[in-house]
């Protein structure tokens, strides 16, 4: 199919240009070589040509790689992005910014094209608790920078649009079963199966999965109680670092109508996700739940115009339980501070693209995007034991609002040597003014197989609704929060030659309002306490009251390069890709908890004759400044020290057993912590200065082993 759209794109090109298609011989072999993307503009386009920075992660690589997790495809994987593993799970980051405990609502999260980023806490899970069976995934897009401009909120630092398998590459049924010894394991089913529905060609596809983590134990430092009285916190966690996910999704297409289902059920402990929290508490959990159906209708009106008609529904809830420590209101020697938030939207977005001359030269794109959200939140002091409530309900709130949000899209290929890419989106949020969103983009071809890009693009982020109107004992209510914004400047070359393909990259962003929950310094909590703000907590230094506030301007800027390709017929494969960043605030320190150095490397051989793939890979991230490095008055700086992480992968066909595979892997961290403070001590006292840091949730060595029997 790829190889098709591929042939297609260069017939079109060299028509609008006038040149014979036998003089780009070299130039056709180049593009076919080349990934097809549909993210970056909502139309199929060789990546070179794409308008913005762009890594498709295919299945053979999932597999042969031993990915699990968009997590894991990211870091091993992609250029330009990067994950870190705080205690309530994993957070995405590119070049050189990640913003600590935003539940990754800085990048949008696509399945299928449809957004899955609920608008309660902003965010979407990239780790395990996605629920999305990794066997079931096409491939992964991955784009870099800002998309607000067809997407809308959130989509600044880059869109990742997991793209699930046709009935033709996932035929039959399947059964699957992997574990890695004493800590997880995962079984699947899924199937595939093509048939005439009413005379149209139709197909099913779906996997159902329940994953179950259990350990390892994590290591934390010991710290006495903040107050006299209460126990120590930190030794060995036994008991709260578990999970358990089981999840399904369905995909139904037939004709031009495109149908997906998707549902996970998701638990997991809290090791050290508060810093009230009491140590090792099984009772320290989250629940979520996550539901979606999509609907699209792709209807070609002419040979000049194509109406894409989308509707969708989609339901998320979570709830926190924190055993807590006796303080903060709470009378009882144990109290579970359970916070509980629900949010539900529903929507239509239709598209129209007008192709003009029907060479697919000069494409105008216009799209309308409507919906209907409700939330909800409320926060309870529990009985941890009985789950009866010892006060009534605080800090609850509802809302039912409808943002509206519209774009076009003009794309233009003037030659074939240069093609043009300008898009506006303009976002109606009810709390907070009307947002812009431009793109600019020129991709120039000076030389056979060879792109410049140069690309200007912005994005914003409405903070969401917990950020704007929750609070706790331990939490004030924010302020008016504003937008974040983010302009990007952009400059890339990229050459390929054949199945060989370089790309280097410089970039420059400027972020604006950031919204981070900042810890209340000394001064603000002593004046806080004057004004009867703390209610019944009793003042003392280093006390983590926090609030959501816009307190951060970032200029990050820096460089991305990557290199791939195959050889031996295709059997040995290699790449590898880094990227260099500098960020920093307006004070001149860097962002917390991002690499400003990172990348990854791999190579593979297909053995070939019934014999197996040997892959190799590799993931690296420079030291990150802790999250609370700054405004905990930490001294000296803490940081997390580099990581270097390797993984060797052996996968291929039982011998001797028609259907059944196999794929297993050992995986060696040298990492000892990740850049986020854990334990009481928050902020700098007399007694300690310097924090402990959350430990590597995934231990340092493991192995996973893996079969798959095709029907």
């Amino acid at each position: 199919m790829s190889r098709a759209i591929a042939v297609a794109l260069v017939m079109a090109a060299s028509t609008s240009s006038g040149v014979a298609l036998a003089q780009g011989t070299s130039e056709l072999e180049g593009l076919l070589d080349q990934p097809i993307v549909v993210t970056a503009s909502k139309t199929a386009e060789a990546q070179s040509a794409a308008p913005a920075t762009a890594t498709v992660l295919t299945s053979d690589d999932l597999r042969r790689f031993g990915i699990h997790t968009i997590q894991e495809a990211i870091d091993f994987l992609s250029l330009g992005a990067a994950t870190g593993s705080p205690p309530s799970g994993a957070e995405v980051g590119s070049r050189g910014v990640m913003v600590a405990g935003d539940h990754n609502d800085h990048v949008l999260l696509l399945i299928n094209g449809h957004a899955v980023n609920e608008p309660l806490y902003g965010g979407a899970n990239v780790d395990h608790t996605a629920g999305i069976p990794i066997e079931l995934i096409d491939h992964i897009e991955v784009i870099l920078g800002p998309g607000s401009v067809l997407y809308g909120t959130g989509a600044m630092l880059g869109v990742i649009n997991v793209v699930t398998k046709k009935a033709h590459a996932f035929g039959g049924a399947h059964v699957i079963a992997e574990a890695t010894p004493m800590t997880e394991g995962r079984v699947a089913v899924g199937m595939g199966y093509e048939f005439s529905l009413f005379g149209t060609s139709s197909e099913l596809t779906g996997a159902a999965e329940y994953y179950r983590q259990q350990g390892p134990d994590l290591q934390f430092g010991v710290e006495q109680g903040r107050f006299d009285g209460l126990p120590p916190w930190g030794g060995t966690a036994t008991r709260s670092n578990w999970s358990e996910v089981p999840s399904a999704m369905l995909r139904f297409t037939s004709g031009n109508l495109d149908v997906n289902v998707r549902g996970a059920l998701v638990r997991y402990g809290l090791p050290s996700n508060n810093p009230a929290l009491w140590f090792d508490q099984p009772q320290n959990r989250q629940y979520e739940t996550w539901g979606s159906i999509d609907i699209a209708y792709r209807m070609p009106v002419s040979e000049i115009l194509e109406v894409t008609a989308r509707g969708y529904a989609d339901s998320a809830e979570r709830q926190d339980h924190n055993v807590s420590l006796p303080f903060f209101g709470c009378g009882a020697p144990r109290c579970d501070f359970s916070h509980l938030g629900a949010a539900h939207w529903a929507g239509a977005e239709v598209r129209a693209s007008v192709d003009w001359f029907t060479t697919g030269a000069f494409v105008t794109l216009v799209g309308v995007d409507a919906r209907v959200r409700s939330v909800a939140y409320k926060f309870d002091h529990l009985d941890p034991d009985t789950g009866a409530p010892i006060e009534s309900t605080v800090n609850n709130f509802a809302h039912v609002d409808a943002p509206l949000g519209a774009y076009a899209q003009q794309t233009w290929q003037p030659a074939g040597w240069l093609a043009l890419n300008a898009g506006l989106r303009l976002d109606d949020d009810p709390r907070f003014p009307a947002v812009l969103s431009p793109r600019l983009a020129a991709t120039v071809k000076p030389w056979t197989n060879g792109a410049v890009k140069a690309i200007y693009s912005e994005a914003f982020r409405a903070p969401s609704w917990v950020e704007t109107d929750s609070s706790s004992p331990i939490q004030f209510l924010a302020q008016n929060l504003r937008p974040e914004k983010v302009r990007m400047y952009e400059l890339a070359v990229e050459q390929s030659a054949g199945s060989q393909r370089f790309r280097f990259g410089a970039f420059r962003y400027e972020w604006t309002d950031l919204v981070l929950l900042h810890g209340l310094t000394d001064a603000e909590l002593m004046a806080a306490a004057a004004s009867g703000a703390l209610g019944d907590i009793p003042y003392m230094p280093g006390l983590f009251i926090t609030q959501y506030r816009d307190v951060l301007a970032v200029t990050d800027y820096g460089f991305d390069m990557g290199y791939d390709g195959l050889a031996l017929g295709g059997a040995f494969r290699y790449a590898a890709n880094v990227t260099a960043a500098i960020a920093r605030d307006a004070d001149g320190q860097p962002v917390t908890a991002a690499p400003q150095l990172f990348g990854n490397a791999r190579i593979s051989y297909d053995f070939g004759g019934g014999l197996p793939t040997l892959a190799l890979a590799s993931r690296f991230q420079g030291r990150r400044v802790a999250d609370r490095a700054f405004t905990g008055q930490f001294t000296p700086t803490p940081y997390a020290s580099p990581v270097l992480e390797l993984r060797a992968t052996l996968s291929g066909a039982m011998p001797g057993v028609a259907g059944l595979s196999y794929r297993a892997s050992a995986t060696y961290a040298f990492q000892s912590y990740e850049p986020y403070v854990v334990g009481p001590q928050q902020g700098a006292s007399a007694a300690q200065t310097y924090p402990d840091l959350m430990p590597n949730p995934t231990g340092r060595a493991s192995g996973t082993i893996g079969l798959q029997y095709d029907f």
